[in-house]
């Protein structure tokens, strides 16, 4: 697809995109915390940083509680990280980071406390819950009913065993590559 001048216009003069230099005339003395480098770069020490703070006496507790009142560990730590991030801590890929390691952080710390906890709350849009709001763990499917071929013999399997002749390996190890040049 070739660009046309239209193109090229319309691309130089959209307003959806920051203006260039943007951050270059914030004042320096009123500029954001997030907009400087950050506090920590390693994960190991951001690790360590957020450990230290959730064993402070009035943040253990507050975790604690908020875990007994239902609240989901996940939301509790993306709340620690958005925090951190607008403070300047941490930047958007330290968050990705470290996303699982603190919820096993919080996790253990409810566990030795002896406090029971949900991991992910219940998605209020999820299209598996029915109308009154309990979600289906299983589903029965009779199998007999569908108008299948192999259904009846399928069945009969019992002790499923490789290709005597061409095993699974070979087939693998013929397998060509994705990076290898194509017939033409």
């Amino acid at each position: 697809m070739e660009l046309t001048q239209e193109d090229l216009m319309e691309a130089a003069t959209s307003t959806r995109r920051p203006i260039a230099g943007q951050s270059l005339v914030e004042d320096p003395a009123t500029s954001s915390p997030y907009t400087s480098p950050p506090k920590f770069t390693n994960k190991e020490e951001a690790i360590d940083f957020f450990i230290e703070s959730f064993l402070e006496p009035s943040r253990y507790q507050a975790i604690m509680d908020s875990l007994e009142e239902g609240t989901p560990v996940m939301e509790l730590v993306q709340l620690f990280l958005v925090q951190s991030f607008k403070e300047g801590d941490i930047n958007p890929d330290m968050m990705l980071l470290l996303a699982e390691p603190l919820a096993f952080v919080i996790m253990g710390l409810a566990e030795r406390a002896g406090v029971k906890f949900e991991i992910v709350g219940e998605d209020e849009d999820d299209p598996e819950d029915d109308e009154e709001g309990v979600v289906e763990d299983e589903v029965d499917i009779d199998f007999s009913e569908l108008d299948d071929p192999f259904g009846e013999q399928l069945k009969t399997i019992t002790n499923p065993q490789d290709d005597k002749d061409f095993s699974i390996e070979t087939k693998l190890d013929n397998i060509p590559s994705l990076m290898a040049k194509g017939e033409e």
